[in-house]
């Protein structure tokens, strides 16, 4: 059976690195401010693309603090990558199996890309681990930044992006720290309590396996509720 996911890492590869940090004057980031999230969310709205803000712009959103930030993080569905490169062609930066990160008016925009394993499990592949998002998480949840309200991945994948200790180095396990101070008055203790089983697991051969027959399973059992619903 076809799960969708891949041999190996390197099958998912995109268009590799573009060296256009320079050339497209990405602005710094005591500089960067809410406009250019609005500005970027304007932007994929334009161009028909879904995307939901997750990392440090979100967590200010929904806690209603900030602190500084590097780039823009977007989640977004694979299926929207070829619009997205034809877009900004120019302005691409990076390219990798899981993402693309390109500037945009001075701001750098990463849309990291989930696909549809099935009707419970969503995955962003890279060549190091394996994402798993809830499809409930990356619903219709809203949030308030600077006085406008944004989409947002649900709390508790905010929560098991920073909560989570897989494959991260020390640099990040510190900021994540602070984001997880600023995050857990909002994160109910049900979402604590379900958080692990979405941590991040690491791209081996073992786990796509055991993956794969999750997602048969969780397709087997998806058919049969369906059957059985219609039966009724």
């Amino acid at each position: 059976m076809n799960t969708g996911l891949p041999v190996s890492p390197s099958s998912l590869r995109g268009e590799g690195s573009h060296e256009n940090h320079e050339a497209c004057g990405s602005v710094s980031a005591s500089a960067l401010g809410p406009e250019h999230v609005f500005r970027a969310l304007d932007e994929m709205g334009r161009l028909g693309v879904r995307v939901w803000v997750h990392g440090g712009w979100a967590i200010d959103a929904v806690t209603g603090t900030s602190r500084p930030h590097a780039d823009i993080d977007f989640l977004g569905n694979e299926e929207d990558l070829p619009r997205l490169r034809q877009a900004f062609s120019s302005q691409i930066v990076e390219e990798a199996m899981h993402k693309i990160l390109f500037v945009l008016d001075g701001a750098e925009v990463e849309v990291t890309f989930f696909r549809r394993l099935s009707p419970n499990l969503y995955v962003t592949v890279t060549p190091r681990i394996i994402a798993l998002w809830d499809p409930r998480d990356l619903g219709e949840d809203t949030a308030t930044l600077a006085g406008r309200a944004i989409p947002v991945v649900g709390v508790r994948a905010l929560y098991v992006s920073v909560a989570n200790p897989v494959r991260k180095k020390a640099p990040l396990l510190e900021k994540n720290r602070r984001d997880l101070e600023r995050l857990k008055p909002f994160v109910s203790p049900e979402d604590r309590a379900t958080a692990s089983q979405w941590f991040p697991i690491p791209n081996t051969r073992w786990t796509r396996i055991r993956l794969s027959c999750a997602v048969a399973w969780d397709r087997c059992r998806s058919l049969l509720c369906g059957e059985g619903a219609a039966k009724k």
